[in-house]
């Protein structure tokens, strides 16, 4: 991955570490940009809160090789932080949501022109064009969007109001054309993989397709079934995660109660007797939370490491608009820098060295069990 060590804004300045952009170097970005007509309109995405100086940057090296062509800003923190956004430089227009049809609207009212074009399901949508690509290793997709679940600490459900969901005859002319490409492995990054109301004859179809599958993303325990199980190895998914959270009960009803330490260990041993070995499985266990002390990180862990799995601390920042992140973060005077999840905000001081020897451990575990 290309990173470039850049100065750090002040926000994050009192943080002893250096601060990276990542991504294609500008002066590769301009030189592509010089190679093509300006555009009518540039529609951009945004992602992670705290990545917004990227777009700026990207947004002036735009401005300032097509100075005419309005920019369409969308995505995640466009819609957690929509005023924020709307104060970026070089932006013209902000839509949040995930409306595809505001997207046409938008750019009819641009150019005042009416575009007879709706989208009613994720199946109106064309396929998205790899071919871009110079060089392409894997690539990355998804079955569905959104999540039933309302996690506090999650903004899935604020992203997507609904779940959407590709047809069986979608994914398989999906697979079909990424057959096209010399690439052997596939990422689905769905929020809730296994609650596609087809999911089942999905694993099937994949399994016909020579890729080696990943979920990257935790899928939930409880729908790990012996027969879900079986159809995920039978598939080739090599990559499978769990989202566990946390060990304390308390804590796991106060986070919506999908997921127990029975459903965890349920979930792991129906994945053993489909095929897949114990350090093939990996875990994700919540820490940096508030409310998630370093002892009772350690609990969990120690859980985890006792059933032989792979252990991922996901590292809790407060994402915008959810409850949780009312709680611990206030757009109206911090800065969205703040909620990066590298800041560890929430560990207290007299925890930072249990917190790096729980790591440590968590590093020396998994790479004991992987041999």
């Amino acid at each position: 991955i290309v990173h470039t060590e850049i100065e750090k804004p002040d926000a994050v300045n009192y943080f002893d570490r250096k601060y990276f952009r990542y991504g294609m170097n500008k002066e590769d970005f301009e030189k592509y940009l010089d190679t093509i007509e300006e555009p009518d309109f540039i529609i951009m995405t945004s992602f992670m809160t705290y990545w917004y100086p990227g777009i700026v940057q990207t947004a002036r090296v735009l401005k300032s090789h097509f100075p005419q062509a309005p920019i369409i800003l969308g995505g995640i923190y466009a819609t957690l932080l929509t005023d924020h956004a709307k104060r970026l430089p070089f932006i013209d227009y902000v839509i949040p949501g995930n409306d595809f049809n505001e997207i046409i609207g938008k750019i009819s009212e641009i150019f005042n022109e009416n575009i007879d074009y709706k989208i009613k399901s994720f199946d109106d949508l064309p396929i998205i064009d790899y071919s871009f690509y110079s060089r392409l290793d894997s690539i990355t997709t998804v079955n569905s969007i959104g999540c039933p679940f309302k996690c506090p600490y999650c903004a899935a459900s604020i992203l997507y109001s609904e779940m959407l969901y590709k047809s069986l005859y979608y994914v398989e002319r999906e697979f079909n054309e990424f057959g096209r490409f010399d690439i052997r492995d596939v990422a689905f990054y769905d929020d809730a993989f296994l609650m596609h109301p087809q999911i089942g004859d999905i694993l099937k179809l994949l399994a016909d397709y020579k890729f080696r599958f990943h979920l990257p993303n935790g899928i939930h325990a409880r729908f790990v079934t012996k027969d879900m199980a079986n159809l995920l190895y039978s598939a080739e998914f090599t990559t499978i995660r769990l989202g566990y959270e946390v060990y304390d009960s308390d804590i796991q009803k106060r986070f919506g109660g999908k997921v127990n330490n029975d459903t965890i260990i349920k979930a792991i041993s129906n994945l053993e007797s489909a095929g897949y070995e114990p350090w093939k499985i990996g875990v994700y266990v919540l820490g940096g939370h508030p409310l998630i002390s370093v002892k009772t990180l350690e609990e969990g862990i120690k859980f985890l490491a006792d059933l032989g799995v792979r252990i991922y601390i996901s590292e809790y920042s407060p994402v915008p608009k959810t409850p949780e992140g009312r709680l611990y973060y206030d757009e109206t005077k911090e800065d969205p820098l703040l909620t990066n999840n590298s800041l560890r905000r929430f560990i207290k001081e007299e925890e930072i060295d249990q917190y790096k020897n729980l790591k440590n451990f968590v590093r020396k575990h998994n790479g004991e069990i992987a041999g």
